[in-house]
């Protein structure tokens, strides 16, 4: 009788544990986009314009960029954070040995890559690859997407949320995520940068909705980030 041996059971890194390791990023990314959603808005505003919902996107990018370039990084995180080169103001940040890129959600959900063969390979990452067997092991490499979000008609920074994607090809029903956690105001505390001045000052008296996305799953629909 031949014997089979055991082999270990793995599990997906849980976002508790992935979003406290990536904090100081998650912390600067958030301040980046945040002030390069302000800069869109103003560039509408100085334009007489309302707000181009496929140009804007773009624009965030940019400006997060210039925020992330112009400013000294703390101390803490200076040798671990790293700002990628990108086409098309696309904003890819390296923490240690994790990834994190950085779109615009997909009415809250991880957009679709498309035929990005860049995107595709991002958002691949099955479980046996970076499945962990102890709750005290040092988490693998991952690639997280960082969402952010806007409102419909003021186009004011409406927060963001990690996924951890797991498959995405170019059709909606083949991005898969293993779980989506929202990043609170309360999580990131205080910016680790000034933020800039904005003559929309409007804006921040409005109500702001969260949405729910679901924990995990596909479904229909899609646009670029």
């Amino acid at each position: 009788m031949k014997l089979v041996k055991d082999t270990p059971s793995t599990f997906i890194p849980p976002p508790d544990q992935v979003c406290e390791v990536l904090r100081p990023a998650l912390q600067r990314v958030w301040a980046a986009v945040e002030v390069g959603v302000q800069r869109t808005v103003e560039f509408f505003a100085e334009q007489g314009r309302l707000v181009d919902a496929s140009l804007a996107p773009n624009l965030v990018r940019y400006f997060a960029k210039l925020y992330l370039d112009e400013n000294d990084l703390p101390s803490e995180i200076e040798q671990d954070f790293e700002r990628q080169h990108l086409g098309n103001n696309g904003l890819l940040v390296k923490y240690g040995p994790h990834f994190l890129r950085v779109l615009k959600s997909d009415d809250g959900r991880p957009p679709v890559p498309g035929r990005s063969a860049a995107k595709q390979d991002f958002y691949q990452q099955p479980l046996p690859d970076i499945g962990l067997t102890d709750p005290e092991e040092e988490l693998k490499p991952l690639r997280v997407l960082v969402l952010w979000d806007a409102l419909p008609k003021t186009y004011a920074f409406d927060g963001m949320s990690v996924v951890l994607p797991r498959a995405g090809g170019e059709t909606r029903p083949s991005v898969q995520w293993h779980w989506q956690r929202i990043i609170t105001e309360a999580f990131v505390g205080q910016p680790l940068a000034p933020m800039m001045p904005t003559a929309q000052t409007m804006i921040e008296d409005l109500p702001i909705t969260k949405k729910s996305p679901a924990a995990t799953g596909t479904a229909d629909g899609g646009h670029e980030d």
